[in-house]
């Protein structure tokens, strides 16, 4: 939320993914596609702080991405992945003096276009359904 009066970092962002991996069993190498909505509120002790216009006019996008996700255990529970995307984004944002309830001064439309996505995650898999696919049967 808030790390001083002047340095502000509040952010809500869902980046929902579709992805195709070149493997059956999900692991190596992905490509995807995704979607960004944010809303923001960021200073960085500098004179301006920035927030999506009037509060409700989030930061929209989209873009592609790629990656590689491989196993760190023996079994296959721990997965460790790598990802990186790229992609568009517009937005719509009023700029504030960076101070207590400071004034407005600006209201801008940008156009993002570069790198909107840098990932590496770790994850655990549950195996709840592993008793319900059959050997050899399609997934």
């Amino acid at each position: 939320n808030y790390f001083t009066s002047d340095v502000k970092f509040r952010t809500l962002c869902f980046q929902p993914e579709a992805r195709y991996w070149f493997r059956d069993d999900n692991r190596g190498w992905f490509v995807g596609a995704h979607f960004s909505l944010a809303w923001y509120d960021y200073a960085k002790g500098t004179q301006w702080r920035y927030q999506d216009h009037d509060g409700s006019t989030p930061l929209m996008g989209i873009g592609f991405s790629g990656g590689y996700r491989m196993p760190i255990t023996k079994d296959h529970k721990w997965w460790m992945e790598f990802a990186l995307g790229a992609g568009t984004c517009k937005l719509h944002y009023d700029m504030f003096y960076n101070e207590s309830n400071g004034p407005l001064v600006d209201t801008r439309k940008r156009t993002f276009y570069g790198i909107d996505q840098v990932a590496i995650t770790f994850a655990y898999r549950f195996d709840w359904f592993k008793g319900l696919i059959k050997k050899g049967g399609k997934r």
